[in-house]
């Protein structure tokens, strides 16, 4: 195998983890038009005895296994396997595939979590890269009106 320099590799497994975010989101989009339809509604709940505004499942699970049977199609179909990206590998293979195939079906939420626990990049770590950011523009906004006050100051006056 040869050897990846260690910024190609993150920036490898950062675009497999985007994309494992990007398509967990787009399945859940798609199957919630699925599950909020009205005649999987009536096939698959029933009213709730105590309050006919609320419905329970027929079939417990059965959302999940629609979320796994297409996350498991389409992680099949594109051959898309993280764990080769994180792991180096060769190629992709099953077990692999598999496996995103379960993490995409475990839902956006799910696989944002794996993403930032990978880049160590929690809320906290967010909210200290964005104030940085602001106290850099803050600081640079001070020198440039420092700046400008000085070439004022030089400038003279008609």
């Amino acid at each position: 195998m040869e050897e990846v320099p260690q910024s190609e590799h993150l920036k490898d497994v950062f675009v497999a983890l985007s994309v494992t975010v990007l398509v967990a989101g787009i399945v859940e989009r798609a199957l919630a038009f699925l599950f909020e339809h009205e005649w999987f509604l009536r096939l698959f709940t029933k009213p709730s005895t105590a309050d006919h505004s609320k419905r329970h499942s027929r079939l417990p699970g059965t959302k999940g296994l629609f979320a796994l049977a297409l996350s498991l199609g389409i992680a099949s179909k594109y051959r898309f396997d993280v764990l080769h990206v994180l792991f180096e590998t060769p190629s992709a293979d099953a077990i692999g595939i598999l496996i995103t195939g379960f993490l995409i079906a475990g839902g956006s939420v799910g696989a944002i979590t794996v993403f930032q626990s990978y880049f160590k990049f929690s809320k906290s770590t967010r909210d200290a890269l964005v104030d940085a950011a602001n106290a850099e523009a803050a600081l640079r906004a001070s020198q440039a009106k420092k700046k400008q006050a000085e070439v004022e100051a030089r400038t003279p006056s008609t």
